[in-house]
């Protein structure tokens, strides 16, 4: 095997993981969003008995969060570019090295 195909396999390994790793994140999240919609539409009915106040600040907390999480990890391992939206990029859009 060349140096490159080593490299190129690497990298194979290392998407793999950030993608796993966003899924974990993302899923649990959009549950939350989920929750924080039907609170919006049932607000006498607290989920868990959390204030509405409470909710939304954890809502927000857990977006932030989640965002700087999606901007650090969803990174080509080759070239550190952002992967953009794409759920599961076959190629980096910047440099054009095999993610999948």
């Amino acid at each position: 095997m060349a140096i490159d195909d080593l490299q190129s396999q690497k990298n194979i390994e290392i998407f793999k993981e950030r993608r796993n790793r966003q899924w974990i994140v993302t899923i649990p999240f959009m549950l939350l969003v989920i929750a924080a919609v039907w609170f919006r539409d049932h607000p006498d009915q607290a989920p868990m008995g959390v204030a509405a106040n409470t909710f939304f600040t954890i809502f927000l907390v857990a977006l932030a969060s989640v965002t700087v999480f999606t901007f650090r990890n969803w990174r080509c391992p080759s070239c550190k570019g952002y992967l953009g939206k794409a759920v599961n990029p076959k190629f980096c859009p910047k440099c054009g090295s095999q993610l999948a």
